[in-house]
């Protein structure tokens, strides 16, 4: 018999603009994940480390426009958008041995989109600079115009006022600020139940508790004036 505990919330939402149907999030992660698979790691030897510098909101929507103003002027070019994505990711499974992973995630980038003559043209880089919201427009711009040679059908953008505002998940504690040892705490707890010494006990062979955590942040801008940062914890 295998046991298997979840702590998994798969809460999701997309904040809606005036931008045109469809997404267009893709990042690059700065760094490798930090995975340890060794099975039966002491709880307490297990220490997480996990990068935090917060991202100004205005910095983040500064970079945006200036992915907007680096194609906006070109000739043809009808609308542009951009989305700063920041993705963190925090996954940690346990055995009734003991901690088997601990792994953590965190990328940041940037998205554009470009309507050139009807036809839409889409690039992105990793980072947050200056130059990859250049590139990430300029790459766009190009593949706009490649679609623009042989589009048959011309999209047309439907006429609304520009958004703004901004939209978090409403949180009573941040899953990401909690400490490991607290998390691990809490996945041992619930394994204990399921050991053969253990109170009415289960004759279970395997069993393993997996705690997940996400954490979206995107900053957005349209050249229609759009200015909208979302904030998502599941």
């Amino acid at each position: 018999m295998t046991a298997v505990l979840g702590m998994l919330h798969p809460a999701d939402g997309l904040l809606r603009g005036t931008e045109p149907s469809g997404e267009f999030d893709l990042v690059h992660p700065t760094s490798p994940p930090e995975i340890d698979q060794s099975p039966g790691i002491p709880l307490e030897s297990l220490v997480a480390k996990r990068t935090s510098d917060p991202l100004s909101s205005r910095a983040m929507l500064s970079l945006a426009k200036i992915a907007l103003d680096a194609v906006r002027r070109v000739e043809g070019v009808e609308y542009v958008d951009a989305r700063v994505v920041e993705q963190e990711r925090e996954s940690t499974r346990v055995r009734k041995e003991g901690v088997e992973r601990q792994e953590s995630q965190r990328s940041l980038g940037i998205g554009v989109r470009v309507l050139y003559r009807g036809a839409w043209g889409f690039g992105a880089r990793q980072g947050a600079t200056e130059a990859a919201a250049t590139r990430a427009a300029r790459d766009a711009l190009t593949v706009a115009q490649a679609a623009a040679r042989t589009a048959r059908n011309k999209v047309r953008l439907a006429e609304d006022e520009p958004g703004r505002g901004s939209w978090s998940t409403p949180i009573t504690e941040d899953p990401f600020a909690v400490p490991i040892e607290r998390k691990l705490a809490d996945l041992e707890r619930a394994l204990m139940i399921l050991r053969p010494d253990a109170e009415g006990g289960a004759k279970v062979l395997s069993a393993e508790g997996n705690m997940l955590w996400r954490q979206d942040r995107k900053w957005f801008a349209s050249t229609e004036g759009a200015e909208l940062e979302q904030t998502i914890v599941c």
